[in-house]
């Protein structure tokens, strides 16, 4: 403390019940349970500023939406922070030593076997991938201009082609002609254990006296043998590319005759020419879907949800696509000169960032730069073991950052806009998403696809 000339914290919040501060916890369940827990958090900014302290007798927790103090956390300290405790028990029986679930040399581990798989190839075969899917979810479209809820057909949209990139195969979930028995289970089987994933997190401080539902084991192992017949396959055709003295992984996209999925290139293709651990690549493509499938489905759904309410916003956008692709599929290029299309994604990510919180945990004593001193401008100790919470829904709605209208859908603040460690929609520092310019690229074809102009009218 001394060394680093910390100050007490300015504002220090003290529970009603002074040992696991449960009048808080039940605060934030109830208004998780109606739809409020990012507005309930954001009050308690509005009330006791950027950076504050939850007291209780057993532990603390602090909350921060500074960006100087994630910076810190993310980047410059960034060996001083870990993972959550909580968060690590409660992903670890499904997604197991993944890079969603470790930290030091595992974590580097990890991340190296993973970021080959991420390099910037011909984006061309993706695009016809997605067309595909794009044509699937249009046919669930009521024709009769009824009202409906898209955002599930968005969900099953990223699930398919989630599946697909990573595993070489669909789920189908948008083909309602065929019959899907396997990929219908292991859907429902995953989606199962990561519901029970974030109950245990929910829980908090009260995690260990919870006992796992009946049929999540039963669910986890059929999921995880789904996700191993593709790793089996990919092992084998690993091996045979071995036995025939085969140079290179094909990365070309070419359909095959009794499905459509992908016959050559996959996650798992590239993947397996990093390492033949079975289990180290099953548990890589579950938090990699994990990672790809909720994002990609929540920024879509909320982009759609603004536009909806915006037919101004979405007048221009539509022109913009228009005059770039006129009903043809983009190139790579197109896409990224379509400056109007990224703002709109931008402020969608602004607005309702797909991973709206976050918690590190303190890997040692060590210190935040900003909270400390009657200003709250000063240096401020972290005790070892001690949790922080970041909020990024709260920092990205401040309007010392963003303006006045910090509140307001408007593409257009982005027209010169560098907001730095203000926004944070793939995290920041060496943890940074690894697909986050393919988590981009599929964000941004999803408005240039054919009749994207049928979903709003």
């Amino acid at each position: 403390m001394k060394k680093h000339g910390c100050k007490p914290i300015s504002k220090i919040v003290y529970t009603w019940e002074p040992f696991l501060g449960l009048d808080y916890m039940y605060k934030c369940v109830q208004n998780a349970k109606r739809g409020y827990y990012m507005r309930f958090q954001r009050s308690r900014f509005q009330q006791y500023g950027t950076t504050f302290a939850i007291r209780r007798s057993l532990f603390d927790t602090l909350h921060t939406v500074d960006p100087e103090n994630i910076k810190f956390i993310l980047a410059t300290g960034f060996e001083n922070y870990k993972l959550a405790t909580l968060r690590v028990k409660a992903m670890m029986p499904l997604f197991g030593t993944g890079i969603f679930t470790t930290d030091g040399p595992a974590w580097a581990h990890s991340r190296a076997i993973l970021r080959p798989s991420f390099t910037r190839q011909n984006m061309a075969p993706l695009l016809r991938m997605m067309e595909r899917h794009w044509q699937m979810l249009l046919r669930q479209v009521p024709a009769d201009g009824v009202t409906f809820d898209v955002q599930n057909l968005f969900f099953c949209f990223a699930m398919d082609t989630a599946t697909e990139f990573l595993m070489g195969h669909s789920t189908h979930t948008l083909d309602t002609s065929q019959h899907h028995e396997a990929e219908k289970t292991f859907v429902e089987d995953y989606l199962n254990c990561c519901y029970e994933v974030i109950r245990q997190i929910a829980m908090g401080p009260l995690q260990g006296l919870s006992t796992t539902p009946k049929g999540i084991p039963e669910a986890r192992d059929r999921a995880w043998a789904y996700v191993d017949s593709f790793v089996d396959q990919a092992l084998a055709k690993r091996e045979k590319r071995a036995t025939t003295s085969s140079s290179s992984i094909s990365l070309e996209l070419e359909p095959e005759e009794e499905d459509g999925d992908s016959a050559e290139y996959n996650f798992l293709a590239t993947l397996s020419s990093q390492t033949t651990d079975r289990k180290l690549l099953r548990e890589q493509v579950l938090g990699v879907l994990l990672a790809s499938r909720d994002t990609t489905a929540a920024l879509i759904s909320n982009m759609f949800y603004e536009l909806s309410r915006n037919p101004e916003i979405y007048s221009r956008l539509r022109r913009e696509c228009l005059s770039q692709i006129n009903g043809t599929l983009p190139t790579e290029g197109e896409l990224n000169s379509m400056t109007y299309l990224r703002w709109c994604l931008n402020e969608a990510l602004r607005l309702h960032p797909v991973v709206p919180g976050n918690t590190r945990e303190a890997a040692c004593d060590t210190v935040l730069p900003r909270g400390g001193g009657k200003d709250g401008t000063e240096p401020i100790f972290v005790k070892k073991g001690t949790p922080v919470l970041y909020n990024v829904y709260t920092m990205h709605r401040r309007k010392d950052l963003y303006g006045e209208d910090a509140d307001v859908y408007r593409p257009e603040r982005w027209e010169g806009l560098r907001p730095g460690w203000g926004f944070l929609p793939f995290n920041g520092g060496p943890r940074i998403c690894l697909g986050r310019e393919f988590f981009f690229f599929f964000s941004l074809s999803l408005p240039s696809l054919h009749h994207f102009q049928s979903l709003i009218k």
